[in-house]
């Protein structure tokens, strides 16, 4: 039986914020660091390519192992998509409980996203440290902000300020920061849009049973039925989509499936594949 795919996510971000208290205590020796800049195994440095950016900018220097490390993670996400926002992100977690504490929002009225806002306050971010003024993203970042505080129990008042503020937000309209408000998304949406790890639709079922629950469990607030199972787009190719396998999980079709191909949906055949296509075209 599979595990589900949120459950592996959940563990994953889980897991990272182990590494951090681990990383704090100076055990094993596994990672040390926080969602800035870090080291893994004491010899792979990892960097936020968006934060890395900003430092340079701001410091006029441009170290070779904080661009090693954000190389990296560009190359991460070039490959697996923007994987670090739904299976690392520690805020991330945090808003998904916000929302859960309110009613979901009907599908139909999911505020689409807004790439240009979010990719305005990075660039807004990139010409304050160009002029000299001090890294305010890499200082201010609610994300790095708590990742500071779980790893070295450093700016505690200002994550508990930033990161409050950034729930009452969420709480009061889904979706702000990371739709709209996020710089580190601002980098690892584009570069990770059409990464090889992608949430395919199989084209023979897609569209046939109108539920609406992989829209109303994506994390992102994507409209998953509405703008690809419908229209039968061949995989998920929105920015926002973090590869989090919720919809995936949440399909009781099977119409979903994240992997790096979409050839198991040509290697299904057969009696169960017909049974399969008449369950989907009568809705049961």
């Amino acid at each position: 039986m599979r595990v589900p795919w949120t459950l592996a996510r959940r563990s994953s971000a889980l897991a990272f914020v182990c590494l951090l208290v681990l990383g704090r205590s100076g055990l094993m020796g596994i990672f040390q660091g926080t969602t800035a800049n870090s080291l893994l195994f004491g010899r792979l440095p990892l960097a936020d390519p968006a934060t890395a950016l900003e430092v340079s900018l701001a410091s006029d220097s441009w170290p070779k192992t904080l661009w090693l490390g954000a190389g990296l993670v560009a190359l991460a996400t070039l490959a697996l998509g923007p994987v670090f926002c739904g299976w690392v992100c520690p805020l991330s977690q945090l808003l998904e409980g916000v929302r859960s504490l309110r009613r979901r929002t009907p599908p139909s009225r999911q505020a689409s996203s807004n790439p240009v806002t979010r990719r305005a306050i990075l660039l807004c971010f990139l010409a304050i440290a160009l002029v000299g003024v001090l890294p305010l993203h890499a200082a201010l970042s609610p994300v790095h902000c708590l990742s500071r505080s779980i790893a070295a129990g450093l700016d505690i008042t200002i994550t508990i300020t930033i990161t409050g503020c950034v729930l009452v937000a969420e709480f009061i309209r889904p979706h702000l920061w990371c739709k709209h408000l996020c710089p580190m998304g601002a980098v690892y949406g584009p570069l990770g849009r059409r990464a090889p790890l992608r949430v395919h639709l199989d084209p023979q079922t897609a569209g046939r049973t109108l539920c609406g629950l992989c829209t109303t469990h994506c994390p992102a607030g994507i409209p998953v039925m509405e703008r690809f199972a419908q229209e039968r787009r061949p995989w998920i190719d929105d920015e926002l989509c973090t590869r989090c396998g919720a919809c995936v999980d949440a399909c009781p079709k099977g119409v979903l499936r994240l992997s790096f191909n979409s050839t198991p949906w040509r290697q299904r055949s057969g009696p169960s594949r017909a049974k399969e296509l008449v369950e989907g075209c009568s809705g049961h």
